[in-house]
């Protein structure tokens, strides 16, 4: 996956995370892989300037687990759910 590194640097710098550190965890965790100038919108009808991304390895278990967001509350009905 690439992400703006600008959009990214942002988010860090908002919520007051070390920018560097952070890139250089993710690296250790073989996460983030490189960056490099992309041009996020190759193959599309408009055509714009490359930007400096992130590239980040989605397959690693250490992106993000989703799976921890998806489990279900103990107290949850689930046929409630469904029917509503």
């Amino acid at each position: 996956m690439f992400i703006a590194a600008g959009a990214f640097k942002t988010y860090c710098v908002e919520r007051q995370i070390n920018y560097k550190a952070t890139l250089k965890n993710l690296a250790d965790k073989k996460v983030f892989i490189t960056s490099a100038n992309k041009r996020m919108s190759k193959g599309m009808a408009m055509v714009s300037p490359a930007i400096r991304a992130l590239e980040f390895d989605t397959s690693s278990e250490d992106f993000l687990s989703v799976d921890e967001y998806l489990k279900p509350s103990a107290d949850a009905d689930r046929d409630d759910i469904v029917h509503n």
